[in-house]
């Protein structure tokens, strides 16, 4: 049974206005200051340059499936002994 999604209109109805407005010449080219988006876009790059390659990153884990072992193997845990699927081996730490 499918739900229905509500959602807003208002993207929707700033979207027209902004057309109307421009087409209209009611709100001129210059209503939106470009040199202060640009500045804000300026100091957002590196940001959004590490979120690019953590993206990517996870893209490449996900295709190689590099964890695939550790989540079949935590799959077979019984639900009891969960802490002795996720413990280290004592060896490990000797």
């Amino acid at each position: 049974m499918a739900t229905a999604v509500s959602r807003s209109p208002w993207p929707g109805l700033a979207a027209v206005l902004l057309v109307l407005g421009l087409g209209l010449h009611v709100a001129g080219v210059g209503f939106i200051d470009e040199h202060q988006i640009g500045k804000a876009l300026q100091e957002a790059l590196p940001f959004t340059s590490l979120l690019a390659a953590f993206f990517t990153i996870v893209a490449v884990i996900r295709e190689q499936h590099l964890f695939s072992p550790i989540i079949h193997a935590v799959r077979q845990c019984r639900l009891g002994h969960s802490r002795a699927c996720f413990s280290p081996p004592i060896a490990f730490f000797r």
